[in-house]
């Protein structure tokens, strides 16, 4: 562990939850605002490596909340995953930052289902039909992965998580380590 790198955390989490991360690998689908923010956050932590999912190409509302986009994105046939990739990676050596370029749709329900196969956490961050949301939950708690639907829409938004059945709190009494 880089104790220079990671100091805040170690202080706020200590030692076994900073390792315990860092051998972790989450799949973020969605680069909206949301999404590129929850990517930025957990780069930033030092999570083992990330891979973006966003087959979409960037629109003129996607200027207003993913700040890793600009108007030049817009018409350039890159997805959003494609164009923040390089971006986010800059902001953490320590971890990988892929794009699942074989996913070309959020309709492709085998590709994101074939996502979730040694991820330690999906998170979805765009609207997805609930079918499809569940199947990648269902899939989810069969590889014991932990699965987060999180949407923001102006001041609202809803977050929906499912840690599976043997999810355990290590925090015993919230107090710092």
């Amino acid at each position: 562990v880089d104790e220079k790198l990671y100091s805040r955390q170690l202080y706020v989490m200590g030692h076994e939850a900073q390792r315990r991360m860092m051998a972790s690998r989450a799949v973020l689908i969605g680069l909206s605002g949301l999404g590129v923010e929850i990517a930025k956050n957990i780069i930033l932590a030092g999570i083992s490596g990330v891979t973006l999912c966003d087959p979409q190409p960037p629109n003129s509302f996607d200027l207003g909340g993913n700040f890793y986009l600009t108007e030049g994105d817009l018409g350039s046939g890159n997805s959003r995953g494609e164009l923040c990739r390089d971006k986010l990676a800059e902001l953490n050596e320590y971890v990988k930052v892929d794009v699942a370029s074989n996913v070309t749709s959020l309709k492709d329900e085998g590709g994101l289902l074939g996502l979730v196969e040694g991820a330690s956490c999906v998170v979805v961050t765009i609207p997805l039909p609930t079918s499809l949301l569940c199947a990648i939950n269902e899939k989810c708690r069969a590889s014991n992965a932990c699965f987060i639907n999180t949407l923001t829409t102006g001041v609202f938004g809803y977050v929906f998580c499912d840690f599976g059945t043997s999810f355990v709190i290590s925090d015993k009494d919230g107090e710092n380590p």
